[in-house]
């Protein structure tokens, strides 16, 4: 009886192992979205609403397309409330033109790396499947 419990235990652990290893190997993708001009994607929108409107404390050098850490960390935590997980994020300048419209693109690409589980949502989000950025 006490080989049996042994070998169940040990069977049970390597299960257990698996399950982990499984989950922790979930397939990722990359998604992208050309953001808008003058604070107006989402994730600056939520951030203003509470931050009082202050433009001016949002985290981002709006002469440069290189995501700030303190941007990321925005964006970060405004699409785990949308219930996805980015894991790395990037941009990418675009040689497009660029308007002066706050509707027009604000001239580069931002790339997030997601989970699959997540691809549905970040489509519903205006997102679309993507390479990897250079």
């Amino acid at each position: 009886m006490r080989y049996f419990s042994v070998v169940l235990l040990l069977s049970l652990n390597g299960l257990a192992g698996c399950l982990i290893s499984s989950v922790n190997q979930l397939s990722q993708t990359w998604m992208s979205i050309s953001p808008i001009q003058c604070m107006g994607n989402p994730w600056e929108q939520d951030w203003l609403a509470s931050h009082d409107n202050d433009y001016e404390s949002y985290p981002a050098d709006p002469t440069t397309p290189e995501l700030e850490a303190g941007e990321k960390e925005i964006i970060r935590d405004y699409f785990a409330r949308q219930g996805v997980r980015i894991e790395r994020l990037d941009s990418k300048q675009f040689d497009g033109a660029v308007c002066l419209a706050c509707s027009c693109p604000a001239g580069y690409t931002m790339f997030a790396l997601i989970d699959d589980v997540a691809k549905d949502r970040m489509l519903e989000l205006g997102f679309a499947s993507s390479m990897a950025p250079d």
